[in-house]
């Protein structure tokens, strides 16, 4: 008489990759042990119904896990976290924003416009998209002094000194790495300077003229 298949046993060596014409004393006990921790949690269901259960909850494991080895104990152990584990994963983000800020300064958008940056030919553009090649260059490229630059320049925002004293520290941050990690190269402006470049929308007074 054909001995009855135990069909969780071998969807959960499936799963976790275990062969199990192979198995070891030690590699048996462990998925005996795993079977019966999950088995003590599904009671309600049959052999049948059960391996479907350990395949899907395989696939959770593998998706939320990253990369973890999936073994029987793991999947054991992680069993009833999975499912919310899932469904934390696939929930949309959530932004906590608060009400409108009453700043003048940005009219509380968090963001004041700073400066004009000059549009330039980078080297990629040159050499990969034949850029001066595919179409005439700009009048003021070839003429600097027809160069305007609220008609040609790109508009640069920034945080507001004012309001987002946060955001003015975390460009402050990056253009000191940025500069520590270009030595040598193309600079960005200092630290000191961001609040002032990268921060406000108004020039500050020219104290020379002034005196």
């Amino acid at each position: 008489m054909a001995r009855e298949r135990d069909l969780s046993f071998e969807k959960l060596a499936e799963v976790c990759g275990v062969d199990i014409t192979q198995l070891t004393p030690t590699a048996r006990g462990a998925l005996n042990k795993a079977l019966s921790d999950i088995r003590s949690a599904t009671e309600d269901l049959d052999d049948g119904e059960l391996a479907l259960v350990i395949e899907s909850k395989a696939r959770a494991y593998v998706k939320v896990m990253d990369g973890a080895l999936l073994t029987p104990t793991a999947l054991a152990k992680h069993w009833p976290n999975l499912e919310g584990m899932v469904e934390a994963q696939n929930a949309p983000t959530t932004y906590v924003t608060s009400d409108r800020l009453q700043c003048t300064t940005c009219d509380g958008l968090r963001f004041v416009f700073a400066f004009y940056r000059q549009p330039m030919l980078s080297q990629w553009m040159i050499d990969v998209a034949k850029l001066p090649k595919a179409r005439p260059p700009a009048e003021w490229l070839t003429d600097p002094s027809k160069y305007d630059e609220e008609l040609h320049g790109h508009e640069v925002y920034s945080p507001c000194p004012d309001c987002n004293q946060v955001g003015v520290q975390i460009v402050s941050e990056y253009l000191s790495r940025f500069n520590r990690l270009h030595a040598g190269g193309p600079r960005l402006p200092a630290p000191e300077q961001a609040t002032r470049l990268f921060g406000t929308m108004h020039d500050e007074p020219n104290t020379e003229e002034q005196t």
